[in-house]
């Protein structure tokens, strides 16, 4: 299993990602990876990342999240 963390832009359609951890098949971790710099990238449409920032984008809209 993977876990991707990621900040988005949700003004500009963007993502990057900042930190990563990788699980072995038992859910103990075997790395952890934190990006210092990392670069914001434009989210693809028709895509998974789209799908979760049209969510994040809802979300902020209702007020239910801060930029």
């Amino acid at each position: 299993m993977v876990e991707l963390k990621y900040k988005v832009d949700i003004n500009n359609k963007k993502a990057a990602l900042v930190y990563v951890i990788l699980y072995d098949d038992r859910g103990r971790i075997l790395g952890t990876d934190e990006q210092k710099k990392t670069e914001f990238l434009t989210i693809p449409p028709d895509t998974g990342a789209e799908a979760v920032w049209l969510i994040i984008r809802e979300m902020h809209a209702k007020g239910a999240i801060n930029q």
